[in-house]
């Protein structure tokens, strides 16, 4: 009996009378980090996802989060509790929950979130820290309704990278974001938007927004 490793970009030939049995575990390939682009799912999906990590049945809700914190890793081949990748992903997405910590890990180089990053982080009332949320590209993005939603202990809120011009929805993106003190959508195109409504509802503790770019003719 011999074991092979495999290395990525070798060949390797055997001779058939060689061969007596091959055993290959499912789910074993991952590809190297360094490259490739990931796709996270659908955004209801993932805050399904992520609520699924700290409630034992299959539906939560805002009173069962205790999600204080988030941080997008990009080149980590960590293997997470959870799938949260796209099914036509070329490299997968996990999520695992340390302490009060959810770590979103890929061994992919970029993220990118589909045409429905809605939802994504909706009602995590307690989520203090989005990390490195700049890594996210959500150039394909048509609707981002109620994305931080409900998201009651968020202070502070940085989203200038997001390349929306494609968005034909943004209706209560930052409802209810009481203690963000800072909300940056300087660089938002609301070009092909169609709904605004309620985007801004609730967030007092904001002293300034940068929407002189704003495109609200449609």
């Amino acid at each position: 009996v011999a074991e092979a490793k495999l290395q990525e970009g070798t060949v390797y030939t055997v001779r058939r009378g060689e061969i007596r049995e091959i055993n290959i575990a499912a789910n074993t390939f991952v590809k190297g980090t360094g490259s490739g682009v990931a796709k996270l799912c659908y955004g209801p999906d993932f805050n399904e996802f992520l609520k699924q990590l700290v409630v034992a049945k299959q539906h939560g809700n805002a009173k069962d989060t205790v999600i204080t914190k988030i941080s997008f890793l990009t080149n980590d081949q960590t293997v997470g509790t959870v799938k949260v990748s796209d099914v036509y992903s070329e490299y997968p997405v996990y999520a695992s929950l340390v302490g009060t910590e959810v770590r979103i890990t890929t061994p992919a180089s970029s993220l990118k979130t589909g045409n429905g990053p809605a939802f994504m982080f909706y009602a995590l009332s307690k989520l203090k820290t989005i990390e490195h949320l700049d890594v996210i590209d959500v150039s394909e993005g048509e609707d981002f309704s109620s994305m931080f939603n409900g998201c009651l202990e968020l202070e502070a809120i940085d989203v200038s990278n997001f390349k929306t011009g494609n968005s034909l929805t943004f209706d209560a993106m930052f409802q209810d974001c009481m203690k963000a003190k800072t909300i940056d959508v300087s660089n938002f195109n609301t070009g092909k938007a169609i709904s605004l409504d309620a985007i801004f509802k609730n967030c007092e503790s904001v002293t300034e927004l940068d929407v002189k770019d704003f495109d609200v003719s449609n």
